[in-house]
């Protein structure tokens, strides 16, 4: 009855939490299976808790191809040095979405020699999306989408570097728009908005891969080709 009473509780607290928990559990034969997982995996990851305690590659085969690699060696290396486990990755749901998730886990020995981790798993997509709306407000140019005066100094730092170490010669173009005020003052500000725009696309047709421009203030560009 106590641990009944336990259980109750367990699965009152895991409903009520913005993500899902769950034990995984290291044999000493090197078997491993998902001891217990909340129900609120069907919710995070689209799949039911019993095929995860069935199978836990369920789990494995929603992860994003390019991130499960990653995912598998940081586990690996937490269950073998027995340090706390955190790692971020993508994962597919069932109406073709791409989520962001983040898992903590802390694993322990047991007197078996088994390795048994506690880990609670919560969906950070809100908070990948202000990451890259952040990144994109501080190095680009909000109108063109173009790099701005910020990232342009970093990456022109970085070709400099890499001129001097590899003995090679880049150029960099000013471009300026002849009349663009008289545009403003006799169309309006939303047709030379439309302009820049334009303007920037057609640039960055003529580059190769790997060139840059990027927007520096009003109707001023600059072009930085490197080798």
């Amino acid at each position: 009855e106590q641990l009944r009473e336990q259980l109750l509780f367990i699965r009152r607290i895991a409903s009520r939490i913005p993500g899902f928990i769950y034990e995984y559990r290291l044999h000493p034969d090197g078997a491993s299976s998902v001891q217990y997982i909340s129900d609120a995996v069907r919710e995070f990851m689209g799949v039911h808790p019993e095929d995860v305690t069935r199978d836990f590659q369920v789990l494995m085969r929603r992860i994003v191809p390019e991130d499960a690699a990653h995912v598998r060696h940081s586990a690996a290396v937490s269950l073998r040095t027995l340090v706390p486990w955190q790692c971020e990755y993508r994962v597919f749901m069932p109406d073709g979405s791409v989520r962001w998730h983040i898992t903590n886990a802390v694993p322990h020995r047991e007197d078996d020699g088994s390795v048994v981790c506690h880990g609670f798993t919560m969906d950070i997509t809100d908070r990948k999306r202000a990451e890259r709306e952040i990144e994109r407000l501080a190095f680009y140019d909000a109108l063109t989408g173009l790099p701005n005066r910020r990232m342009l100094l970093d990456r022109l730092e970085q070709a400099l570097h890499a001129s001097t170490r590899h003995a090679r010669k880049n150029a960099l173009l000013f471009v300026d728009l002849d009349n663009f005020k008289t545009l403003n003052d006799t169309l309006g500000h939303y047709q030379g908005d439309l302009l820049l725009a334009q303007v920037a696309q057609r640039l960055k047709a003529c580059l190769r891969d790997g060139d840059t421009v990027a927007r520096l203030g009003s109707d001023e560009f600059v072009v930085m080709l490197e080798n």
